[in-house]
């Protein structure tokens, strides 16, 4: 194969690639802060430590679908933490689970929030609610 033809196999290849990608959905990050319920800058730290994994796109960032749940499935904001045991406010979810031992993924200065292991967060909460009401 002469070099013109290889070169332009090869750009054909990047194109035909570029294309399939550009097909594939994405949200915008506007929607999956409002999904996620997180503000810009924790979501800006998220995406710049890797934990959620976002595509730039021009000035923006987008994600796929698949991306957002996966993290959603993974990891617990601790808002929700304690929406899951009737509380209202991320501090209470933080204090009780800084008593059970069970650590933020990462320092709260480095993400700007308190994010947990689903499973891990959920396991010790679940026990802290079953031992509340065995105990009465």
């Amino acid at each position: 194969m002469s070099a013109a033809r290889q070169f332009e196999a090869e750009r054909q290849a990047k194109e035909d690639r570029q294309a399939k990608i550009a097909e594939i959905p994405v949200l915008p990050s506007g929607d999956v802060g409002a999904r996620l319920r997180i503000v810009s800058k924790l979501m800006a730290n998220l995406v710049r430590s890797g934990i959620l994994r976002g595509e730039k796109r021009g000035h923006s960032v987008v994600f796929t679908l698949e991306e957002v749940e996966r993290f959603e499935k993974t990891y617990i904001l601790a808002t929700e933490a304690s929406e899951h045991i009737g509380k209202k406010g991320s501090m209470t979810a933080v204090a009780a689970l800084q008593r059970l031992g069970v650590p933020p993924i990462a320092p709260y200065s480095e993400l700007g929030g308190y994010i947990y292991d689903r499973e891990q967060a959920l396991r010790a909460l679940d026990s802290l609610t079953q031992n509340r009401w065995s105990a009465a």
